[in-house]
């Protein structure tokens, strides 16, 4: 661990008061003296100004561009709090000599102060104070020297997002679990770290958690506002039913109350450190009301720049080093991703300076490293039986969304009977005895039956229950009466009339016929009783909850809703795995492994688990033990007889529609089956024995279709026909490529592996290399590494003319990213085979290529003679793009030679015939390089004019790196 402690630090207060109608401010130096002097107010007038124009900046989706705004403001702060203390540097270099950052301290009871924008701090020795490793920042809310000693670890967090219905936009929380999840991850196994995740978002459960463990830190998510009318700061959480509550930061205050455990709350959402009246927003009253240290964000934050920022930071505080240094250490990491410009559409620049952290006592240590671990007892899962229904009483992980959305279907009661499907150990029963258990803790009364259910046993199961309750009369009078119709029509009028009852009916396939295909029921007159039972059910207060792995058949969506349960996702199975004991020896990236083999099958987690924690848990053993699972899960869902009760034109479509390796829209299946009618057909037939997934997705409104990883694994080679996959793989590359509009670069790369595995080889290439240029201006460097290592890596079987271009292309990655010896190498291996199969072209491309990596080396008159080589060929050929980049680049030669005349002569060539070829990427970098000419010469105006044009070319064609 590390060992970073506050005792270590170099510190500067700042502490400003109103004195009259200005301010007095105090620097102090620790170590070293204090000074004290005075602030125009309206000069923090004027400052105040400027941050409401950056609090408009912060949400423009461009905020790169007004980058000087930011030095500005941050530089004015500067000038007017430390320019006047002269022990400024002295302090830096006492810090540095001692190997400490500084910790900037800012503490002023004046809303206005409050207001400036500190973490933008920026001194043209240091840049942005804010992402400087050097420095750290605090707000301190009071000066109340805290006594109690800080507890032993592990350190313990606790996660809650709260995500209600008719809220927007829909928190995708799971991100930034994961995101949370990986950065953690290793230190939980090592037991350095308990982290534990809420099921829900409601202020009750919160409340529930913190009582049950004590938690150094917690972290809320979700969506925060501030309410300028009643001046106070708002989280928004959920109600039991999902719907919002708005939790005042009183109310949060008061939940806190007496909670000493508690070292630091990150709340992750926005707003939640703005105020327009002193100590009325969330973070700053939280911290007044007693909580040590609180993380807010001062302006709306992005969800994308808060879960990097959140991950960075726990990755950075579970080392050992305290809030304010992983806090100060996020900033750096994250603005190193947005220095390259080709990051700011996925991590806007600046979001850095949105997390504020206010301290209370001045200490920023979060638990004594240094003290003996003092471990929580692990507990296993808490299992129960509802009858013979298994239930989790603790343990349950993820299916939030599934539950929330289940429990308002069954509340609302419209039809009061809901039927769960899915393929065998999907986990169905459990999210079903979950539901149970959930509305049994509101009052109703659960009657489990499990299996093939007769008569008999539904009137049995009742009776017990209504001893249970000692309601001797109905019991009494049901024993008397002989004929169970007349029984049936009792417990529905007289019993599940009056009271809430739920029936929880747990593998009802048990009691449809296999022979049939599961499409008829095995007892003819238990399926009369049932259907009769649906039929009253409205006129009741009560529920049924079925669950079974194929629909149910002949029933009619008023008398029975039934919905498919999907697998689990992604991160809630990782979540699975890391919370369990048996897979205590695989790492956070293998449980991805695990994934792409198996799946979101909850059965097939616990299973191969088991195994695991039977023998050895390593990651070698966990791949011997796969096929394990994969074999006794195609037994357990019996596959190969729901495969067989398929004709066989509805089999061809199940085999290639598993050539998808993620949920795809209805289009990505029709494009293997044309025809709309059988195309319908056979998706109901698959979905009904949950051969297919059905996924309802709730953020982008739409329904995806998935063959379930294990299902895919089953499908036998030879059951495919000649040139059938091929084909299918085919499709399934035309149905990616038309979502790749606006560059899905995911849809691209899951385009290039379909033709590979269609052994369209050559077309998979060419495919690359005609993106090539749209990834290299749009910044996705690694992603075209990934896409053209297809073509490199495989020259047995694609023509030489790709290799060329794709070893040209890599060299321009590398040269972007400031590895010339690398995209050298690249280069002269593209000139090698363009030598060999003649292509001039590709050679004039090559040639101006290296002569950039020379320019670079700064050998500018070998640079010009490989330009000149490209020109040639470019002329001999009539190649007009390639010869207007060769222009473009002589010009920036005698540009630094100098000679700005002879620059801008070739500027202009270029200008030509980039407007002739319609090149306007290459226009705008053009116009750019005119600009300086411009510049150089004195006459702004026009290098104005051309830089206005560069930039609104570069917005236009999206060249994220240009602009950076």
């Amino acid at each position: 661990m590390g060992n970073d402690d506050n005792a270590y630090l170099c510190r500067l207060n700042l502490k400003i008061s109103r004195q009259g109608e200005g301010y007095a401010a105090l620097v102090e130096a620790v170590p070293g003296g204090e000074e004290t002097f005075q602030v125009d107010p309206a000069e923090i007038q004027r400052l105040l100004s400027r941050s409401k124009l950056l609090d408009t900046i912060f949400n423009h989706h461009r905020p790169d561009q007004f980058a000087n705004e930011f030095i500005h403001a941050g530089a004015e702060v500067f000038r007017l709090f430390f320019d006047p203390f002269t022990e400024f540097e002295a302090l830096i270099k006492r810090a540095e000599s001692k190997n400490a950052p500084v910790l900037i301290s800012i503490q002023s009871n004046d809303h206005e102060i409050d207001q400036i924008p500190w973490e933008l701090l920026y001194s043209p020795e240091h840049g942005f104070l804010g992402t400087s490793p050097r420095f750290q920042f605090i707000r301190t809310v009071a000066e109340a020297d805290s006594d109690s000693e800080l507890s032993a670890g592990p350190l313990r967090l606790l996660f809650m997002a709260s995500s209600p219905d008719g809220t927007g936009p829909l928190l995708n929380y799971e991100d930034e679990e994961e995101i949370i999840l990986n950065a953690v991850a290793e230190l939980k196994q090592k037991k350095k770290l308990e982290i534990d995740i809420a099921e829900g978002g409601t202020l009750e459960e919160l409340t529930t958690l913190l009582a049950q463990k004590n938690y150094h830190v917690l972290h809320l998510s979700g969506h925060g506002y501030y309410d300028e009318g009643r001046n106070t700061g708002f989280l928004t959480m959920e109600n039991e039913s999902g719907t919002p509550r708005q939790v005042s930061a009183q109310d949060l205050a008061d939940t806190l109350i007496g909670n000493r455990s508690v070292r630091l709350l990150f709340l992750s959402t926005c707003q939640s450190a703005r105020e327009t009246a002193y100590n009325t927003g969330l973070a700053r009253l939280l911290a007044s009301n007693g909580v040590p240290m609180v993380i807010g964000m001062k302006q709306p934050v992005r969800d994308s720049a808060a879960t990097r920022i959140a991950g960075s930071f726990y990755r950075n505080l579970t080392i050992g080093w305290t809030v304010s240094h992983a806090l100060q250490m996020a900033r750096h990491e994250y603005e190193k991703e947005t220095h390259r410009g080709f990051q700011t559409i996925r991590f806007p620049p600046f979001q850095w300076a949105v997390p504020a952290l206010f301290v209370r006592d001045g200490k920023t240590a979060v638990v004594d490293w240094k003290k003996p671990p003092a471990h929580t007892k692990e507990r296993a899962a808490c299992v129960v039986l509802y009858g013979k229904v298994k239930h989790l009483k603790t343990g349950f992980r993820g299916r939030r969304r599934e539950v929330r959305e289940y429990l308002k279907l069954l509340r609302e009661g419209s039809p009061p009977a809901l039927c769960i499907t899915g393929a065998g150990g999907i986990g169905k029963s459990t999210l079903a005895s979950r539901l149970a258990d959930r509305l049994h803790r509101a009052g109703c009364v659960v009657i489990p039956l499990y299996g093939e259910i007769t008569h008999d046993m539904f009137i049995r199961k009742t009776i017990s229950a209504l001893v249970s309750a000692r309601e001797t009369e109905h019991v009494n009078y049901l024993k008397e009466l002989t004929d169970y119709s007349d029984k049936i029509d009792y417990i529905l009028s007289n019993i599940l009339g009056t009271e809430q009852w739920v029936y929880l009916l747990d593998n009802f396939e048990d009691n449809l016929k296999q022979s049939a295909g599961f499409r008829e029921f095995k007892n003819p007159f238990w399926e009369e009783t049932f259907r009769y039972i649906l039929e009253q059910l409205p006129n009741t207060c009560s529920k049924v909850l079925i669950t079974c792995r194929y629909t149910v058949p002949s029933l009619s969506e008023d008398r029975l809703f039934q919905t498919p349960l999907k697998e689990m996702s992604a991160p809630e199975a990782r979540k699975l795995m890391l919370f369990s004991r048996e897979y205590a020896g695989i790492n956070f990236m293998q449980t991805r492994e695990v994934y792409s083999a198996i799946g979101g099958n909850p059965k097939a987690i616990e299973d191969l688990g088991n195994l695991l924690y039977q023998g050895e848990s390593t990651w070698e053993a966990l791949k011997e033990k796969l096929g394990i699972v994969q074999k006794e899960m195609r037994e357990f869902t019996i596959f190969k007889t729901l495969y067989d009760f398929l004709d066989a034109p509805a089999q061809c479509f199940f085999r290639k529609a598993s050539v998808y390796q993620e949920p795809v829209e209805e289009e990505g299946l029709r494009l293997q089956e044309g025809d709309n009618d059988l195309l319908h057909q056979y998706v109901k037939k698959l979905v009904d024995y949950s051969l297919i997934q059905a996924i309802e997705d709730d953020i982008f409104k739409q329904t995806l279709f998935h063959v379930h990883p294990l299902h895919r694994e089953n499908i036998r080679e030879e059951w495919w026909q000649e040139g059938e996959k091929e084909v299918a793989h085919c499709r399934a590359a035309e149905y990616y490529l038309k979502k790749t509009a606006g560059l899905d670069v995911d849809g691209l790369s899951r385009a290039v592996c379909h033709l590979q595995e269609a052994k369209e080889y050559d077309r998979m290439a060419d495919l690359i290399t005609d993106y090539a240029r749209e990834l290299y201006l749009k910044g996705f460097w690694d992603e075209s590494l990934y896409l053209h290592n297809f073509i490199i890596t495989d020259k047995e079987r694609i023509e030489k003319r790709f290799q060329a271009t794709a070893c040209n292309n890599i060299g321009g990655i590398y040269y972007k990213k400031g590895d010339w010896d690398k995209a050298l190498e690249y280069y002269l291996r593209s000139e090698k085979i363009s030598l060999e199969v003649g292509d001039r072209a590709g050679l004039a491309a090559t040639y101006n290529n290296i002569g950039l990596i020379y320019d670079k080396k700064g050998d500018w008159d070998k640079a010009l003679e490989y330009y000149l080589k490209s020109e040639k060929i470019s002329l001999e050929v009539g190649d007009r793009a390639g010869l207007a980049t060769t222009y473009n680049n002589i010009g920036l030669i005698y540009s630094k030679k100098g000679d700005w005349d002879k620059a801008l002569e070739y500027y202009l060539k270029s200008e030509k015939i980039m407007l002739e070829v319609g090149d306007r990427a290459g226009l705008a970098t053009t116009y750019n390089n005119i600009g300086a000419i411009y510049s150089n010469k004195g006459d702004w105006d026009k290098a104005l004019e051309y830089y206005l044009k560069d930039e609104k070319i570069s917005l236009e064609v999206g060249d994220r790196a240009g602009l950076a």
